[in-house]
């Protein structure tokens, strides 16, 4: 059996196509997963760069691999993004950044003046 995870985190992945992570989701922590599971596949965003900076751990491994997503930070970066987001092997769905806090989406307009005496 299978399992895809969707995150929102960032990676990066090098020319000979491993992926890396600063902080989260090294490739330990995907250890529990393969105990259960005879695959992961991880659906985030993956940046390409030439080489990891310093720190920086494996996120892939045997038995995890990762469908990259567009690099992007934000709504407005998205949508001038290159193409549409694909992968053509997984029907995975894109991380989903879950509801915004109220002060994210409320308009910040001045308060409606007082009503007339």
């Amino acid at each position: 059996m299978k399992v895809v995870v969707s995150l929102e985190h960032r990676f990066e992945r090098t020319p000979d196509g491993a992926v890396w992570t600063q902080t989260q989701y090294p490739y330990p922590f995907w250890v529990p997963y393969l105990r259960v599971f005879d695959s992961v596949r991880v659906v985030a965003r993956v940046k390409e760069t030439e080489r990891p900076a310093a720190g920086w751990t494996r996120a892939d491994g045997d038995g995890v691999v990762f469908a990259p997503i567009p690099y992007y930070i934000g709504p407005c970066r998205r949508a001038a993004s290159p193409g549409p987001v694909r992968e053509p092997r997984s029907r995975a769905p894109a991380p989903a950044a879950g509801p915004l806090p109220p002060w994210r989406w409320q308009r910040r307009r001045p308060s409606p003046p007082p009503p007339a005496a």
